[in-house]
């Protein structure tokens, strides 16, 4: 089963002794949503590019762009010992049939079972993108130390592997791999997120009007990590202290997530006076064009949120918590305020600062869009991680795990 396009007009730089790239994740509009750009920028660069994921109503859109798909269902939730061997076993046959010289794996799960895969079917070389460790290394509960020893072990035996380059989000997550000795920090690439694209998500002037409610939103998955529990309480405490503010929720629940908000909780709060929940929007420009701060009172667990980064590209200043990722994006004082996770009356101060002071807003708004530009781009993200492919690829054929191959 040759890893080839099904459009070839689509690869057309790319000879027939190109490198061929595998993005291994676990849902196509994940890939989407954020990654996408680094499969256009392989193609781009010359690679033959394939995608392996559970497809639901992406495939088409992948598929236009001249990449290659594969099904690959990687089980929501736990996942049992015997479901673990069985799905290695599959992306192993997956990987010994397209015969990848670089696979690119997306997500904690893809790459602790992915890099298990890939040194089975002895794959030259992977690229090991973790986007944020979840409360495993971050929680302070002692009952996880045991699951921690084990993961720890796994990251070991695959980000830790010879033919492994890591991809990561934030400098925090890149402190734990190497306290743990995982990884080396050569081998080791910190970039803005996914990236995104300034023209799709231009500067706009904030909307605010006298006298008419400052609008705060908030645009996440509602889980409970989010802290979207949080926000509500604040902006209630802010309104009680005579702060005219108003909320907005733009999120769809995700009852296979253990963190996940129902649905009639959501409900319950859009009753309540101050909060509204929109459901999930497709028109994330538009959302923020209609607010003047932008709020993620996250607990923990983020690689680098892209509400975030995506608010920050519109100009939106962002009252955000002290916690790995969030903290990257924001320079306190500067591009919005950061407060303490789990600290209600600490983000209603917050809350009420910046709603009480429309010049402060203003000029966080234009640090914000500063601030983006210098790191959290689509175009500094991709060619990072053009740069990371040819390091790995260029280990590879130095110690002949490629015989030969064409670097884009």
């Amino acid at each position: 089963m040759p890893l080839n396009t099904p459009d070839p007009a689509a690869q057309q730089n790319a000879p027939a002794n190109a490198p061929k790239l595998l993005f291994v994740i676990t849902e196509d509009w994940f890939f989407c949503s954020h990654f996408l750009p680094m499969a256009r920028a392989a193609v781009a660069a010359g690679y033959h590019v394939g995608v392996a994921a559970r497809f639901d109503r992406h495939r088409e859109q992948i598929e236009a762009l001249g990449i290659s798909c594969f099904d690959l269902s990687f089980e929501r939730g736990r996942l049992n010992p015997f479901g673990a061997t069985t799905l290695i076993w599959r992306i192993f046959r997956l990987y010994r049939d397209l015969r990848p010289d670089l696979v690119h794996h997306i997500s904690l799960k893809p790459v602790i079972l992915g890099s298990l895969a890939a040194r089975l079917a002895r794959v030259p070389a992977m690229v090991n993108a973790i986007t944020g460790f979840g409360f495993l290394f971050t929680a302070k509960d002692p009952k996880l130390n045991w699951l921690r020893r084990v993961v720890g072990l796994a990251l070991n035996m695959t980000v830790g592997a010879p033919s492994s380059f890591v991809l990561l989000e934030n400098q925090d997550d890149r402190q734990v791999l190497l306290d743990r000795r995982i990884a080396s920090a050569e081998r080791i690439t910190v970039v803005g997120g996914a990236g995104v694209d300034p023209d799709n998500y231009p500067a706009m002037p904030l909307p605010y009007r006298a006298g008419k409610p400052v609008q705060v939103a908030l645009i996440a998955r509602m889980l409970w990590s989010k802290g979207i529990d949080l926000a509500v309480a604040a902006i209630a405490k802010a309104r009680s202290n005579g702060c005219n503010v108003m909320l907005t929720l733009y999120g769809a629940p995700d009852p296979l997530n253990p963190a996940a908000i129902s649905e009639a909780q959501l409900q319950e709060w859009s009753t309540e006076h101050g909060t509204n929940w929109a459901g999930k929007t497709d028109t994330v420009v538009a959302a923020w064009q209609q607010a003047d701060i932008a709020l993620l009172p996250s607990r923990g667990g983020e690689g680098l949120p892209r509400s975030l980064i995506e608010a920050a590209a519109c100009g939106r200043p962002i009252i955000t918590t002290d916690v790995p990722g969030c903290r990257e994006i924001v320079r306190h004082g500067e591009t919005g305020l950061i407060v303490k996770p789990d600290d209600v009356d600490a983000l209603a101060r917050a809350i009420e600062t910046l709603v009480s002071d429309e010049a402060k807003r203003t000029a966080m708004a234009a640090a914000s869009r500063a601030h983006f530009e210098t790191r959290f781009t689509e175009e500094a993200v991709t060619s990072a991680v053009i740069k990371l492919y040819r390091q790995a690829l260029s280990w590879a054929l130095s110690t002949n795990r490629i015989d030969t191959v064409r670097l884009p």
